[in-house]
């Protein structure tokens, strides 16, 4: 039997919990943070149509939140199948948010593969948190972003 293996990529941003969920669960913000979702095709009810490196997805997002976390699971459905990718918020003992992506890989992905994926996370996250941190800081200081 093979298993899929997972691994995680972690920053910490300078926002609320909360406010960290509510842009990620917007799925018409996917292609402001990642690489990954290109170009919003058309939306159907919850769902938005994007061209990605692989193909035309239709993609959903699913959120729970807690008193002090959050959590955003990312819904695709390909032509060849479904992938789900998530996201996690933590709001540590500072007032900083914690933020974890999941990722799951097929046993076959060679490593230098997964490598590039994971690197690739890790520099969404970067994109994330200058978002949210910019958003934050408009929010406190009265700017406008």
């Amino acid at each position: 039997m093979h298993h899929n293996h997972s691994a995680n990529r972690c920053v910490m941003i300078d926002c609320d919990v909360g406010d960290a969920l509510a842009f990620v669960r917007e799925v018409a913000n996917l292609p402001a943070w990642t690489f990954f979702f290109r170009n919003a095709i058309n939306r159907q009810d919850d769902r938005i149509r994007f061209d990605t490196p692989l193909g035309e997805c239709l993609t959903r997002i699913r959120t729970k939140q807690g008193t002090d976390w959050a959590a955003a699971r990312i819904h695709s459905r390909f032509e060849s199948g479904e992938d789900s990718a998530l996201l996690h918020f933590t709001r540590n003992n500072t007032g900083q948010t914690l933020a974890s992506f999941y990722a799951t890989f097929p046993p076959a992905l060679p490593e230098k593969r997964r490598a590039g994926v994971l690197d690739q996370i890790e520099r969404e996250l970067f994109r994330l948190k200058a978002i949210l941190e910019r958003m934050h800081a408009a929010k406190t200081t009265g700017m406008i972003v």
